[in-house]
């Protein structure tokens, strides 16, 4: 196999192109949500050496380039992520055919196997990462509402200019809330992998019902602990300055890195169109994935996400939050009528994983690149 992006690979990865089973374009030339601005992104997956695979010395878990962007995943890792409802590992194995690079024979039974991937528990996943993109909306979003804000001053918060109590002295005190803190968490380490996510979501859930936030939780401990009120006010301002701080720190952040054209789009319509897109494909393709078992990777609504993504459709926030509520609702039905099993069986897929890496290192791999 010989591939130009290898010739990019430092010399002591050498023997990493021998090991490749396959590659793919990814991210939004995979989609068909790609614009002049894009990058074409590439994900692969490989062997270990065998030393790595076996010993105890050293260890492969990925291989990484800029330039192009190119992620190679070692095959147990990416076997492990899969496992866990990684929806940025399932989509490397659904995207369509004319995207892939190279496969070898080795890589076609990874493709072949998929659908074992496939299960109930991806609703939390796929929704956990539409989350993630709607929180970092939401802080653009005010980034770009409220304007730069003013840099925190201490005296702001009652605070001396400087810590009234000796710096390791708060940080050990720091340190005890946190442990304090993580006590109170439920130690899900007992259950299967989707009942983790099941627990972890719903135990989410439970403490915003109530009201319970982690200021809450924080304060709380430090009550348990037997912190007195004045020393509990002190910390509090602390923390107040520091959420302030990191606020300030990211806004600048933000701002000097934005992408010109994507800074435009976003004062025009009021919020990053790049994470509206992305949250609303990945709510989709998670309906589709409950009531059809299907992962449609390369879009069949491209034409309108390249819309909402470049600003040519009219799309305002309300809109999105609508459609976003619409759609959870949606795949909270969709998950009560699935035929997909509620978790994947892992055993039959840790069998598949010593199969295929005994294959590889005493069978053959033979290579079949795709024109």
């Amino acid at each position: 196999m010989k591939l130009n992006i290898f010739n990019k690979f430092d010399k002591n990865y050498n023997w990493l192109e021998e090991n490749t089973i396959f590659i793919t374009k990814y991210g939004s030339y995979a989609y068909g949500t790609n614009i002049e601005s894009s990058d074409e992104d590439i994900r692969g997956v490989a062997f270990a050496k065998k030393e790595d695979c076996f010993g105890i010395l050293d260890s492969f878990q990925q291989y990484s380039l800029e330039e192009p962007d190119l992620v190679i995943f070692e095959f147990r890792k990416l076997i492990k992520l899969l496992m866990a409802g990684n929806p940025s590992s399932l989509e490397l194995l659904y995207t369509d055919e004319s995207d892939h690079v190279f496969v070898s024979k080795l890589g076609q039974k990874l493709l072949d196997f998929r659908e074992n991937f496939l299960s109930k528990a991806l609703k939390e996943r796929f929704l956990g990462y539409s989350k993630a993109q709607a929180y970092r909306l939401k802080l653009h979003r005010k980034h770009i509402l409220n304007g730069e804000p003013k840099k925190p001053n201490r005296k702001d918060f009652g605070l001396p200019e400087k810590l009234s109590i000796p710096t390791n002295q708060y940080e050990a005190v720091s340190a005890q809330l946190r442990k304090q803190v993580d006590q109170w968490n439920p130690d899900f380490d007992p259950f299967s992998e989707a009942q983790k996510i099941w627990l972890q979501s719903k135990f989410v859930d439970m403490l915003s019902e109530i009201n319970i936030t982690q200021d809450t939780l924080w304060m709380a401990a430090a009550r348990k602990l037997g912190y007195s009120d004045n020393f509990i006010e002190i910390l509090n301002k602390e923390k107040q300055f520091e959420a302030e701080q990191a606020y300030f720190e990211k806004y600048q952040d933000w701002k000097k890195n934005r992408n010109p054209k994507r800074a435009a789009l976003e004062a025009k319509s009021g919020m990053d169109l790049k994470h509206v897109y992305h949250c609303i494909r990945l709510c989709r393709m998670c309906l589709e994935i409950l009531e059809t078992g299907k992962v449609l990777v390369k879009r069949p609504d491209a034409e309108e996400l390249i819309a909402i993504r470049t600003g040519s459709k009219d799309y305002s926030y309300d809109q999105f939050v609508d459609e976003i509520s619409s759609l959870e609702t949606k795949i909270k039905l969709a998950y009560d009528k699935s035929i997909l099993p509620k978790e994947v069986n892992s055993k039959k897929i840790n069998d598949f994983s010593i199969n295929l890496t005994e294959e590889f290192f005493y069978g053959n791999n033979i290579y079949m690149e795709i024109p």
